[in-house]
């Protein structure tokens, strides 16, 4: 745990020291009315950041970037703070320290900020959307981290959400802004000199409160999809390249759409949109077809009041996946998509308490997609990992601290090894989460096919791909399909597992490493095993004769000798075995039978074995049998 200022909203990594490590700024908003402040925490090598060191800024800040604005080479930092209407600029010097804030003054209460070059000097400049003056200010920058005075451009009622992109084609960045009251966004052509235009609005649905930029009717132009609460709709307008739009085409969602996502979910190149929906606890997805027109709605359910949703590949196969934060029912949903616009049933994995957020990334460094969420109620980290197939595995929680509300996931020790930092709101901290080592597991029995009684044995070889770390400890749980079949300990980078084949069918095995102080665990492939039925063994002409291990007394067993009932089919040497549950043989016998028929061998070995569960295996010629015997005490 890292110490910050109160109330830390906001966490980014970036090198202000001068020293070529990634460092840690903490917006904090503070407690009490205070002003709020800005906590620097410079890397201190592999692993470890020095103490904090903080700079105030204004009332409320809730929003920041990181930049060189004075052209010095130095990281500087712009502050929007919400309460005193101001933007507080944080010159760098030496050392990772800031010079005392200079307030710029946007204007309007609530301010969104983004740091473009407007003018065309290469310097960068602010715009900001203002909610309470129905503005956005563009403030020019004079590359020593100096902003001039505000010249504002009047957009519609409490512009909520911002986008700058190049609408017309002259290179010039434009802005357009989702105006919730009035039901419209505003468009504001750029002059390419640091002004704009007089804005144009266009309608959209009732209560627009996101919107994304994209090309959706594949014309190379730009259009726009925004997402209107109240209406339950998304609206697509359709750019015609010179920064105006057509009529907004409106297409239904579920209940109270809150956010967006677009990517290809059909394979046919077409945009889609995908858009959770906080009251009706759903996902909609709409598909395109190319031209800016959207199918209706095939709703997927999620859980509790979706609060995110992250769109990946989660089961390689180059198709896009879902998985949706669910704020309400503390969980994740994820659904595999079949690369035609559908998704298949929910898949819902616990949660802590209350989850913010979602993501999607391989955190173990084996290759395959890892679900990681922070939850605000339950202060807590949760990673599952995933298998590459779409499944993912227990989950394994990491305390975080008290109420955290931000996740960032960078390599902040230097090894290569994806960490964690998780900003936590109520006890102004920052708690680093070091990445562990990954592994790889690799599962195989000794055949695809056994016999009914036959016994299976399950080799689960671990490896550390990364060098200099030593030989992994723990244990191995074995699963046929989600029953859990038995554990072993890993072994010189070994675990079996001896099992009875008792069920006839299909069975697909996993092994799951459960990890240790040092590295991460890892789930198997599934390995594939058909169990058949026992093959007819004849005596004479036409008389089938039965191969059986009919048990063993007593069973739970105390003492020394083991008496063991059997039937064999031919005369000849027949073995007896006493295995344990890694396969490792307890106690051999081996006897020459005069004839076929019932038996009783007594079978002792030299040792008593521990108390536990093991196996006995009858064999003769290629033919076997187990059944299990409990020693007890």
């Amino acid at each position: 745990m890292r110490n910050t200022g109160p109330g830390p909203v906001l966490i980014a990594m970036a090198e202000v020291g001068g020293d070529q490590r990634a460092d840690l700024v903490v917006v904090n908003e503070a407690l009490n009315h205070a002003p709020g402040t800005i906590s620097v925490l410079l890397s201190e090598g592999v692993d470890t950041f020095g103490p904090k060191t903080d700079f105030t800024v204004a009332m409320s800040p809730r929003a920041f970037v990181v930049g060189d604005l004075n052209g010095d080479g130095r990281r500087d930092i712009v502050v929007s703070n919400a309460s005193s209407n101001t933007i507080s600029v944080l010159l760098g010097n030496a050392g990772g320290g800031l010079a005392a804030k200079t307030d710029v003054v946007p204007g309007g209460a609530r301010s969104a900020v983004a740091s473009v070059d407007v003018s065309g000097d290469a310097l960068p400049d602010l715009v900001t959307a203002n909610r309470a003056s129905d503005v956005i200010s563009v403030q020019l920058g004079d590359g020593l981290g100096n902003f001039g005075a505000k010249s504002d451009f009047a957009v519609g009622d409490q512009p909520a959400a911002l986008a700058i992109a190049k609408l017309n084609g002259d290179d010039a960045w434009d802005v357009v802004v989702a105006n919730p009251p009035d039901g419209t966004v505003s468009v504001l052509l750029g002059t390419g000199a640091g002004g704009f235009g007089s804005k144009t609005d266009f309608a959209t649905g009732a209560d627009p409160v996101a919107l994304a930029v994209a090309d959706m009717n594949d014309d190379d132009v730009p259009d726009l999809a925004v997402v209107n609460a109240s209406a339950n709709t998304v609206s697509v307008l359709l750019g015609n390249g010179a920064g105006s739009f057509g009529s907004p085409v409106s297409f239904a969602t579920g209940a109270t759409p809150v956010s967006i996502a677009i990517g290809d979910l059909d394979g046919d190149t077409d945009l889609d949109l995908v858009v959770a929906n906080q009251a009706g606890g759903s996902i909609s997805m709409l598909a395109g077809d190319g031209s800016g027109v959207f199918a209706p709605p095939v709703d997927f359910t999620a859980g509790s009041s979706p609060a995110a949703v992250a769109l990946g590949d989660v089961n390689g196969d180059g198709d896009l996946d879902l998985a949706v934060a669910n704020g309400g029912s503390s969980s994740i949903s994820v659904r595999i998509g079949n690369g035609a616009g559908d998704f298949g049933p929910a898949t819902d994995y616990p949660t802590g308490t209350g989850p913010r957020t979602v993501s999607i990334g391989d955190v173990s460094g084996d290759g395959r997609p890892d679900l990681v969420s922070a939850s605000h109620g339950s202060g807590t980290l949760s990673v599952r990992l995933g298998d590459g197939a779409g499944g993912f595995g227990p989950r394994v929680d990491h305390a975080a601290g008290s109420d955290p509300v931000a996740l960032a996931i960078a390599d902040v020790s230097g090894d290569g090894i994806a960490d964690a930092l998780v900003a936590n709101e109520n006890v102004g901290s920052v708690a680093v989460l070091l990445g562990l080592v990954p592994t790889r597991l690799a599962l195989v029995a000794e055949s695809d096919t056994a016999e009914v009684g036959a016994l299976i044995t399950l080799t689960a070889a671990l490896t550390v791909p990364s060098p200099g770390y030593g030989s992994p400890g723990g244990t191995v749980s074995f699963f046929d399909g989600l029953t859990p079949v038995g554990t072993a300990s890993v072994v010189s980078g070994e675990a079996v597992l001896a099992i009875p084949a008792s069920r006839l069918g299909d069975h697909s095995f996993t092994a799951e490493y459960s990890g240790d102080d040092r590295r991460f665990g890892s789930l198997s492939p599934p390995w594939p095993v058909r169990v058949v039925p026992l093959p007819p063994v004849s005596v004479g002409p036409s008389s089938p004769a039965a191969f059986a291990l009919e048990g063993v007394l007593p069973n739970p067993w105390r003492g020394r000798t083991l008496r063991v009932h059997f039937t064999v089919p031919l005369a000849g040497k027949t073995r007896l075995e006493l295995l344990d549950v890694t396969g490792r043989r307890i106690a051999l016998r081996d006897v020459r039978l005069s004839g076929p028929g019932r038996q009783v061998v007594e079978l002792s070995p030299e040792t008593l074995p521990t108390p536990g569960v093991y196996l006995l295996r009858l064999s003769q010629g290629a033919s076997s049998r187990v059944s299990r015997v409990a020693v007890i005490r």
